[in-house]
């Protein structure tokens, strides 16, 4: 099942129908739409995104939906930022990401 951030155009990822019933069942901010989820934070900042998604892994981690916690860091671009004529560009330190997340949660629920 796709997941959108915000307005995007493409799917920023995907999730398993249970991994998807999971966060709906713990998040109000996260809604179905016909295509699948859609999410943002609230401000749409990258730092209110990363606080949230941050909060989100935490708790699924408890809960124990998240198995191998190693804390590394994954920096997410909207292809609309990232892809020139097509072609992937390399991001800079100039182009902030959307968003940070835990990477082993992107593993774990998101499969982009």
């Amino acid at each position: 099942m796709p997941w959108y951030l915000g307005n995007a155009h493409s799917p920023t990822g995907y999730l398993t129908p249970d991994h998807a019933k999971i966060i709906l069942g713990l998040r109000k901010d996260w809604t179905p739409v016909p295509h699948g989820l859609l999410w943002d934070a609230p401000d749409q900042t990258p730092f209110s995104r990363s606080a949230a998604l941050a909060q989100l892994a935490t708790e699924l981690r408890d809960l124990g939906h998240v198995t191998g916690w190693r804390n590394e860091k994954f920096s997410f671009w909207p292809d609309s930022e990232i892809l020139l004529n097509g072609q992937c560009i390399e991001p800079t330190d100039k182009l902030q990401p959307a968003f940070e997340m835990c990477g082993r949660i992107l593993a774990t629920l998101w499969c982009a």
